[in-house]
């Protein structure tokens, strides 16, 4: 958008350059008044239309920028709801060899569960820039941030809680051995 803006300067200073010639060369036929309110406004107009674009221009970078937070905050979401679901389960095992099976599954889980850690990380680090920045919808960004870190503080309590439960669940299969 700013290209195009910027590809009729040619254009505008050409009008405005040849304004003031006029007016420089006595050209006007007593309408010197008329030519200067003219070159006036163009070049006013100019410098709102140049702020303008430059000001539409920061605002879709920043939406773009919003929407990759928002896509990368959906995908966590999504993973936070899987995990939070896979934790909720019930199932503790009916005999030591499938009770090992859970607590091996159960590694992979909290290995996942610390791998997403630099993500959410990435994600508090976005949003703390959009903040900082002033960004047109800081309030949804924060919230979203503060919803995400929530969930994942949760997870890890659920995290361990399940595998509190699986290590009492293998300490009885061995018990009943």
């Amino acid at each position: 958008f700013e290209a195009g803006v910027h590809a009729n300067e040619d254009r505008i200073f050409g009008a405005i350059n040849m304004g003031q010639s006029l007016l420089d060369s006595h050209q006007c036929a007593g309408q010197e008044q008329e030519v200067e309110k003219r070159v006036a406004d163009l070049e006013d107009q100019w410098k709102q239309l140049l702020s303008k674009s430059s000001e539409k221009s920061q605002k879709l970078r920043e939406a773009n920028q919003q929407q990759q937070f928002n896509n990368g905050v959906k995908d966590v979401l999504f993973w936070l709801g899987e995990m939070e679901a896979l934790l909720g389960s019930e199932d503790f095992g009916k005999d030591l060899p499938s009770v090992q099976n859970l607590l091996k599954k159960h590694q992979l889980v909290e290995a996942d569960i610390s791998a997403h850690e630099a993500r959410i990380g990435e994600l508090n680090t976005q949003a703390k820039k959009f903040m900082d920045e002033g960004h047109f919808d800081a309030a949804g960004i924060k919230a979203k941030q503060e919803a995400i870190d929530d969930r994942y503080a949760q997870l890890k309590v659920l995290a361990a809680a399940r595998k509190e439960k699986l290590n009492d669940s293998h300490t009885l299969q061995q018990f009943f051995r």
